[in-house]
């Protein structure tokens, strides 16, 4: 340590002058508000930290060349090896010096202004005068470092500098695709902590490779580069290794982990459920994942990280959008496909496309419907053949978008003068027309329910059924809800009021068929399940007074009653059909997923 710092003094006593240059340029933005009459402070603020960043990064850069590069290629290393000193007290001695200088010259320019500018330095550049500083600290030790690392590197004349060059590369990408699959689901806080972390990682090592590269290299250049080479590049390995484990950590992060879901959905044989969330420790990564309940097998499915994946009608298919560029810049996306059968595998289809305002399935999943832009297309899955294509849509009143069988999709959008008036269209996939043919005129726009063949809509804002090809009125219910949301068209056409703590079954012909004391006094219609049962939502998940209650119709009575839990989720404009299942999907109060038994109302989580 003596050693060390004897080094270390006598490089200082070399570099002096470089003080005293840093104090006369520490005047100067005293000098340069001479000229300025507004924000006196913040201007002088402003010159000093420009010189202070350009004069210590410049410093910074010059000694770590010529730290040891210098003194090996000019054959003045072999005055430290004539004495009793060790490799590790000359880079220590020498590292020392150079970063005091750097640094010690850094604030000499930046003291004296921080002192009588303050409130200049608090409003400069907007982040405030300390972070500029701290980071042109951090920037001083990236370039003193590697600095040192390039010189030797080069000043030692040998090829090898090329297989560093290639290994640079090789690191860089390697970083990058470390980082990506977390960047691509939406993980950038948690991705910038893992580059900060391999930064810093790689900095020490670039800081403790010029002691080994002097010990195995002493005062020959080439040793010193082969010395260095090996050290670094073994370093660097082991931080991409350390940086890939954590990553993979990240992404491999199970169901059960998840505690804040974002989406989740269940295919009507209850088998499979589609799950999205973030999870402890992940940051915003969005961890995906498809689980076959009966094996307790669970897939990841590496979708963006805000969409939705979609369950196609007949619970067949799953379907979602991948980014197709290297780094999601422009939206650009590819569609996969799974079949929810044991052992099948996910699909990368043809089609790419940029994100859509809309995207609808087919019942059947084998066809794909998008809007965007004013332009309505439909393309076959897995082909990417495209079937139709239609302008003049408007897609941002476009309020619903359906297959109303294989070859017809119905589009209903708001009149672009009078938003009261849905214009019904019909695209023919056969002859690829697009046709009016009709409207409705309602008072709000509180959405549509359909039925699970698309002939019939429930106007929420009007408690009416009406034709979805005409617009024509069918019926009104006879029974109004006390809120529009109390109210919903079941997918055979048939409706569910709650109100009063009651439940009120009404056939698609507007008769009442059946009335249900309820424990609450008005439910949402979530999902059927089997011929006759409903599962209701009642209260708040937020307020922690959320209940699901499923009621069998055919005996009248509430059947099963959980608290603390919501789910299955009403996400589209049909009310999912489910089959006598007996474990729902769902999230508790604090949004976490899991299963509740729909007999016994049991709640478990998710396999892990």
């Amino acid at each position: 340590m003596n050693a060390a710092l004897l080094i270390a003094s006598r490089e200082l006593r070399d570099r002096s002058r470089l003080f005293l240059i840093a104090a006369a340029l520490s005047v100067s933005p005293f000098l340069a508000a001479l000229t300025i009459r507004e924000h006196r402070q913040l201007g002088i603020a402003s010159v000093a930290g420009f010189l202070a960043i350009a004069y210590s990064c410049s410093l910074a850069l010059a000694l770590g060349v010529s730290s040891i590069g210098r003194e090996l290629t000019e054959r003045r290393m072999s005055f430290f090896f004539a004495k009793p000193v060790s490799a590790t007290a000359i880079w220590l001695g020498k590292a020392a010096a150079g970063l005091l200088t750097a640094l010690g010259a850094l604030a000499i320019i930046v003291l004296p202004t921080f002192l009588f500018a303050r409130e200049g330095w608090k409003n400069m550049f907007m982040s405030g005068g300390g972070a500029v500083a701290l980071n042109t600290a951090l920037i001083c030790l990236v370039l003193f470092f590697g600095g040192n690392v390039v010189s030797t590197m080069l000043r030692s004349r040998s090829a090898r500098v090329v297989v560093d060059f290639f290994l640079l590369a090789i690191a860089a990408i390697a970083a990058f695709a470390i980082v990506r699959p977390i960047l691509m689901r939406g993980g950038k806080d948690i991705a910038g902590d893992i580059i900060v972390g391999l930064c810093v990682a790689v900095l020490l090592v670039l800081a403790a490779a010029p002691a080994w590269q002097l010990t195995r290299g002493r005062i020959d250049a080439r040793q010193n580069h082969a010395a260095l080479s090996k050290f670094l590049w073994i370093g660097v390995a082991v931080a991409l290794i350390g940086t890939a484990a954590f990553t993979y950590w990240v992404i491999a992060t199970p169901p059960a982990k998840i505690t804040q879901t974002f989406q989740f959905d269940q295919d009507p044989s209850g088998r499979w459920i589609y799950v999205s969330g973030t999870a402890p420790g992940r940051g915003e990564y969005m961890a995906s994942h498809l689980i076959d309940t009966a094996t307790g097998k669970h897939e990841r499915v590496s979708g963006l990280p805000w969409g939705d994946a979609h369950l196609s009608g007949d619970g067949r298919m799953l379907v979602w959008l991948e980014s197709a560029e290297i780094l999601p810049r422009v939206g650009t996306s590819r569609f996969y496909m799974r079949r929810l059968e044991p052992g099948a595998k996910q699909i990368a289809t043809p089609l790419v496309t940029r994100l859509p305002a809309h995207l609808v399935l087919s019942h059947d999943g084998s066809r794909v419907a998008l809007a965007t832009g004013g332009r309505v297309e439909v393309y076959e899955l897995v082909s990417g053949r495209l079937l139709a294509a239609v302008q003049g849509i408007d897609t941002s009143v476009a309020y619903l978008l359906y297959f109303a069988g294989p070859d017809v999709v119905r589009i209903i959008e708001a009149d672009k003068k009078d938003r009261e008036i849905r214009h019904f269209r019909e695209l023919d996939l056969v002859e690829r027309k697009l046709m009016t043919t009709g409207e409705w005129t309602t008072g709000e726009n509180r959405g549509f329910n359909r039925t699970a063949d698309g002939s019939r809509l429930y106007s929420r804002a009007d408690s009416t059924i009406i034709d979805a090809r005409t617009g024509a009125a069918l019926l009104t219910l006879p029974v109004k809800p006390t809120r529009w949301f109390y109210a919903t068209m079941l997918d055979d056409g048939s409706s569910i009021v709650t109100r009063d703590a009651k439940l009120f079954a009404i056939d698609a012909n507007g008769k009442v068929t059946a009335e249900v004391p309820l424990p609450v006094d008005a439910a949402l219609v979530v999902a059927r399940m089997g011929s006759s049962k409903v599962v209701l939502s009642a209260g708040s998940i937020v307020q922690h007074t959320q209940r699901m209650l499923i009621v069998d119709l055919a005996t009248r009575k509430v059947e099963t009653s959980v608290t603390g839990i919501y789910g299955p989720m009403l996400t589209g404009g049909v009310v999912p059909h489910y089959e006598e299942i007996t474990a729902f999907a769902g999230i508790d109060a604090s949004q976490k997923p899991m299963l509740w038994d729909s007999r016994t109302g049991t709640k478990r989580p998710l396999p892990s």
